[in-house]
């Protein structure tokens, strides 16, 4: 029937444009080479392939680093080295979504390792100048504290995956610094609610 007839050519037309599109996306993609510096950085060694919550992933190899490297850092070392992370993080990044055609691929996980370690290291410093019994043992000495560094994940956790307020604003720009500046985000608002929260109990003892 003419009606028939009039509706089939339209949708055919548009799964051609689609196939086209979709040969020309395949022809273009050049898969990131698996040893290449730019996967293994974004990815933090292919950490990121992991099948389940790769984002968790890259926030528990952030607090592992963290609790078991770098709170024995200076804190001038360690807020001199996050700028140089940073900007290594954004070139590798941006190859990354550049090769993959993708702007926000799941296994890409520094920038979940870069917000969880600010989270941290915002946090311990602050509480070093202004509540330090909750950081330092009795030898003045930085230590552990497990109570901190569990609120800092689960908050980090909860603004990276809910996209409240400037995480949202940064999730929704869709570049290399968009990826990174949402957890970035989401790393500062964590250490306000861990920093509040241990003054609050300060308070109280």
């Amino acid at each position: 029937p003419p009606l028939l007839t009039k509706l089939k050519k339209p949708c055919l037309r548009c799964l051609l444009n689609r196939l086209i599109k979709m040969s020309k996306t395949i022809r273009n993609y050049q898969p990131p080479r698996i040893l290449g510096p730019v996967f293994l950085f974004s990815t933090i060694l292919g950490f990121g392939k992991f099948p389940y919550a790769p984002g968790t992933i890259g926030s528990i190899l952030g607090l592992l680093d963290f609790t078991l490297i770098s709170v024995g850092l200076s804190k001038s070392l360690n807020f001199t080295l996050l700028p140089v992370i940073f900007v290594i993080a954004l070139i590798c990044v941006h190859e990354y979504c550049k090769i993959t055609h993708n702007h926000d691929p799941k296994e890409v996980i520094i920038d979940e390792y870069l917000g969880q370690y600010i989270a941290l290291l915002l946090s311990y410093t602050a509480l070093y100048f202004l509540i330090p019994d909750l950081v330092l043992d009795d030898n003045g000495q930085l230590m552990i504290n497990w109570w901190v560094i569990i609120a800092a994940f689960i908050s980090f956790r909860f603004f990276d995956i809910c996209k409240l307020g400037p995480v949202k604003y940064f999730d929704q720009k869709q570049t290399a610094f968009g990826v990174i500046a949402d957890d970035i985000a989401a790393g500062i608002i964590a250490f306000i609610v861990v920093f509040l929260g241990s003054w609050l109990f300060s308070l109280s003892f």
